[in-house]
């Protein structure tokens, strides 16, 4: 069986290279009141590729052409999660998110200031230094 992770994220990025996020809501069943990357839980046997396209099109309502795999979070030596990269080739304004998911444009500079998921943090971390990996503890 594929060694995929459980989940895959996309880290995606506009023109002037700022980083569209979701808003959880302070009622989120995971990382409420955070901001985390957009993606989700991969599906019995479904490719993480095509699962991260799925969420973003239930999500956005839209897609990449693209999608690069970046980093890879691990959490207690366990792979957990797979981060992509994507261009926005799109004004954030022509994105219609699903309800109960809020998009929102942070620029690389502001990041550390907000509230941001500890993994979604730490994966953004490891892809704004370079790292194609990061470890986590439990």
């Amino acid at each position: 069986m594929h060694n995929w992770p459980q989940y895959v994220c996309a880290i995606l990025e506009d023109a002037e290279g700022r980083l569209l996020l979701e808003s959880r809501g302070d009622d989120a069943r995971l990382a409420a009141g955070k901001l985390t990357c957009f993606g989700g839980l991969r599906e019995t046997g479904e490719a993480p590729e095509a699962c991260l396209r799925r969420e973003l099109r239930e999500e956005l309502n839209w897609e990449p052409r693209t999608l690069g795999k970046r980093v890879e979070l691990q959490v207690a030596g366990a792979r957990v999660a797979w981060f992509y990269h994507a261009m926005l080739d799109l004004d954030i304004n022509q994105l219609r998110p699903a309800p109960g998911h809020e998009a929102r444009l942070v620029s690389r500079e502001e990041l550390s200031s907000f509230p941001v998921s500890p993994w979604h943090a730490a994966a953004l971390r490891a892809w704004l230094e370079g790292k194609s990996v990061v470890e986590l503890e439990a």
